[in-house]
């Protein structure tokens, strides 16, 4: 009987070669192919536009760090600054101050509703309603909010 002949196995190792060219779609990803650009580039172009879009991701989240500071830093100290200077430093950095806080309303809420001849209001759900929260003035922006019904009675 015949054996075959064991197989060996290497393992690839890619070599980086910066003269290696490619043919790249220039411009927005998605747009349509009479839009679309195509260019010839080399291994090593492209690795400089890694690098460059890692250096300006690094340099976009410490401004915005810095950016995040500086509104804590007005809205701590708007009194000692003052609101004239606050807001226009504000303005001039592109931060809109603001501050969140909690708050908890106690609200009652009666409806008429209609239902089946054969069900009664006991057989109504607290989690068969939902109740939602918007602000009717613009300067109060709701983040998130958490509304539970705790009880339904019927009322006469």
């Amino acid at each position: 009987m015949d054996y075959p002949i064991p197989a060996t196995v290497t393992e690839y190792k890619p070599e980086y070669d910066p003269k290696a060219t490619m043919i790249i779609k220039k411009g927005y990803y998605y747009a349509s192919p009479e839009q679309s650009r195509y260019e010839v580039e080399n291994a090593d172009d492209i690795s400089r536009a890694f690098w460059r879009v890692d250096a300006l991701t690094e340099t976009n989240q410490r401004n915005s760090r810095a950016q995040d500071k500086l509104k804590d830093y007005l809205v701590e100290n708007f009194e000692d600054i003052g609101e004239e200077y606050a807001n226009e430093i504000a303005n001039i950095m592109g931060i809109e101050l603001s501050k969140s806080v909690e708050v908890e309303f106690n609200v009652t809420i009666k409806a008429t509703i209609t239902i089946p001849v054969n069900e009664e209001v006991s057989d109504l759900s607290t989690y068969d309603f939902d109740v939602e929260i918007s602000s009717n003035n613009n300067d109060y922006e709701i983040e998130e909010f958490d509304a539970d019904i705790d009880s339904i009675d019927e009322r006469y």
